[in-house]
């Protein structure tokens, strides 16, 4: 599985940042009107499935847990609902120790872990608008909303 978050790269304010003086982080920016897509690919084929999985804007860095059962490939992330976290790597901040890098860090919104509950079989006779996940204890949602689009 890829995941496509709304943290953009401007490739031209890259190449150019040092002609300008500007920074890298002058050339990354956090884009909350894009959503979060989950590309997932078949790991016996490569295949690339045709059906996205869409999430409101998050932030993620790192991914507990992955695996697939009953039709589904369940997803545990860490995630924030900002692009904040990038602030962190920001180089005045790698230089801040003790209370200084604890500043940093308390301003910033916290991640959390979250669920995705992916179904893997959607087809045209997939009902849409209403919640695919089946399993038990779960409250995580995914709604079909055309042929290759869930929402989650």
């Amino acid at each position: 599985m890829f995941i496509e978050q709304p943290i953009k790269l401007d490739l031209l304010k890259i190449l150019t940042s040092g002609m300008r003086g500007k920074s890298i982080d002058d050339c990354i920016y956090w884009d909350p009107k894009q959503e979060t897509v989950f590309h997932v690919v078949n790991k016996h084929t490569g295949k690339v499935s045709p059906v996205k999985y869409y999430t409101k804007a998050l932030a993620t860095f790192h991914q507990i847990n992955a695996f697939e059962e009953n039709g589904f490939l369940i997803v545990d992330m860490c995630c924030s609902d900002d692009g904040q976290a990038l602030k962190i790597y920001f180089l005045q901040n790698l230089h801040k120790s003790g209370e200084e890098l604890d500043k940093v860090y308390n301003s910033l919104s916290m991640a959390f872990p979250r669920r995705f509950v992916l179904p893997l079989s959607i087809t045209n006779d997939t009902p849409l608008n209403q919640n695919l996940n089946t399993r038990p204890n779960s409250s995580a949602t995914a709604i079909c909303l055309s042929k290759n689009k869930v929402g989650c």
